[in-house]
């Protein structure tokens, strides 16, 4: 089934984005799904070595807690689901996550934000930090 994108964003916004190394995807609400528009370099390298800009895509789309440690899938989806459905607001949650197809659990720090294009149409942008490293410094 093909999604035909609403959130219109500008082709070089959409080129630096995903050009990015800060791990970040670019998400749209649309027919009471989150459906995802855009990932970064930086969100690509956090998967599976080897997964394509498109793998993640797929991945965000149909199965987007699967590398989340079961314990924390219902307090971020829950997060995720109200904060799609405001109008302003911030998503930020902090939960544990598998990343680049390893067995351990890193923690991740999510902020996300909604952002209104010149098109009218609304995305939501969220910013991804393994802050494992840090936590475990202190």
């Amino acid at each position: 089934m093909v999604v035909q994108e609403i959130c219109c964003l500008p082709e070089a916004l959409r080129r630096e984005l995903e050009k990015s190394e800060i791990p970040l995807a670019v998400y749209q609400f649309t027919g009471g799904c989150v459906r995802t528009v855009l990932v970064s370099d930086g969100l690509v390298r956090l998967h599976v070595p080897g997964s394509s800009r498109e793998d993640v895509i797929r991945l965000l789309d149909t199965d987007m807690y699967r590398d989340v440690h079961p314990e924390d899938t219902v307090y971020i989806a829950t997060r995720a689901a109200e904060f799609a459905k405001l109008e302003g607001g911030r998503y930020e949650v902090v939960y544990r996550q598998k990343l680049r197809g390893e067995d351990a659990y890193r923690t991740i720090h999510a902020v996300g934000y909604h952002r209104h294009l010149e098109d009218g149409s609304k995305c939501a942008v969220v910013v991804y930090d393994d802050v494992t490293d840090a936590l475990d410094a202190n």
